[in-house]
């Protein structure tokens, strides 16, 4: 994550003309949650959908700071810094997303409520019977980033 968010910060955030709104699925979505959380001045909000945030799983027992600072599972809870809370409370659009039957759901749950202990107004939907794939993520989109934002279909 470390080089992604970099790259964004240094080559994409200097020629957009305001703080945008960062959008993924699957590992795109945590990319999306650490560019807002680790960056909330330069962002304009996140939506994640069927995230896997507890990156814990994928590393053999291994922990580092960096790997601590890009497991949101991991220091969300800790983070208790207004100059991060402050702009992350302003954020207009906080989106965690995920189908019922998407393998990262109760990732997703977790992290809605520990956004929530924050003092975070996060958006948390679990779309009833979608899983874990591109025709959920498209009409998600839909949903969470056209004008109208209705509620998910059943």
């Amino acid at each position: 994550h470390l080089q992604y968010e970099t790259y964004i910060l240094e080559e994409v955030l200097p020629r957009l003309p305001g703080p945008p709104v960062a959008a993924g699925a699957s590992f795109g979505a945590l990319h999306a949650v650490l560019l807002a959380l680790r960056h909330p001045t330069r962002m304009g909000g996140f939506v994640a959908m069927s995230g896997a945030f507890d990156t814990a799983r994928w590393l053999d027992g291994y922990h580092d700071d960096s790997t601590y600072f890009t497991n949101p599972i991991a220091f969300l809870p800790g983070l208790n810094d207004e100059a991060y809370l402050g702009p992350l409370r302003s954020m207009p659009a906080k989106v965690v997303a995920t189908g019922e039957g998407d393998p990262n759901v109760a990732d997703s749950i977790k992290l809605g409520g520990l956004m929530r202990d924050k003092g975070l107004d996060v958006r948390l939907d679990i779309w009833p019977g979608w899983a874990h794939d591109w025709p959920y993520w498209k009409d998600m989109l839909r949903t969470y980033l056209s004008p109208t934002k209705s509620e998910p279909a059943a």
